[in-house]
């Protein structure tokens, strides 16, 4: 697996983002496998009938390849994280969300009656 980070930073905004420069090649899989996987019917569905699969992928991950980072479902964080600990690998964790503003808002209509039978 290579030598392992002592920490590695996961940034959590739309998804959860790994930076490559600090993910040791070995250890690009076991975090990639974290994200759900599914099945492709189709794939199987083709193959059932003796026809060619070429460019029918038969597993769909969800995790992404950018350029510079490696992004999963923001569902996957726990899981991500337990690996990581799992590998004595410290992770450091920083939220990018936007939380908004608060909005002042009041009930400006009239509420209709409801009966109840």
């Amino acid at each position: 697996m290579g030598e392992l980070p002592d920490s590695l930073e996961l940034i959590l905004g739309n998804e959860v983002y790994i930076a490559k420069d600090g993910l040791a090649p070995g250890l690009r899989k076991p975090v990639c496998c974290v994200s759900p996987r599914s099945r492709t019917p189709e794939f199987y569905k083709t193959q059932a009938m003796r026809l060619s699969t070429y460019a029918k992928p038969r597993i769909i991950g969800c995790a992404e390849e950018h350029s510079r980072h490696i992004s999963l479902p923001r569902g996957c964080l726990e899981d991500v994280r337990d690996v990581l600990i799992d590998l004595n690998i410290r992770p450091v964790i920083r939220d990018e969300r936007f939380s908004g503003h608060p909005l002042q808002a009041t009930f400006q209509g009239e509420a209709p009656e409801q009966s109840r039978g």
